[in-house]
């Protein structure tokens, strides 16, 4: 919904370096569903015999409702919703590890919980990981 394609892909670039296969499309206000649909298709024309992964915000929404549409449609293709940026790091330096989109997803919201809690919570499992001058 809105700039969250954009903009988490903008941090996962800052973090990860810029990947070729890697697209962003937001979906405006404005836009149909319908016409979301047909963006998210034509770059997967592109990947039509490669497995991938659309990442989404929410479950329920046009974007996720889209996306669901067209891997229905495609054995190779999974729908991920409730996108961290944690697990896109993890996809974008892991994907070449899988040949299969569900293999990547699996590992992807396993490693996911992991990557989500409080301060609280991490301080009593163990000590805070050390500062870093440049940090992530």
């Amino acid at each position: 919904h809105g700039q969250f394609a954009s903009g988490i892909h903008s941090a996962l670039t800052l973090i990860s370096g810029t990947s070729p296969d890697v697209h962003a499309v937001n979906f405006e206000e404005g836009d149909t569903p319908d016409a979301l649909g047909e963006k998210l298709a034509k770059i997967l024309k592109i990947y039509e015999n490669d497995s991938v992964v659309i990442f989404t915000d929410i479950i329920g929404g046009a974007p996720f409702r889209q996306a669901a549409l067209l891997a229905s449609s495609r054995e190779n293709i999974d729908v991920v919703y409730g996108t961290t940026l944690h697990m896109l790091v993890e996809a974008t330096l892991e994907k070449d590890d899988y040949d299969a989109a569900r293999a990547l997803v699996a590992q992807l919201l396993e490693n996911a919980r992991e990557g989500i809690g409080s301060l609280s919570s991490y301080s009593r499992k163990a000590p805070p990981p050390p500062a870093t001058e440049e940090g992530l």
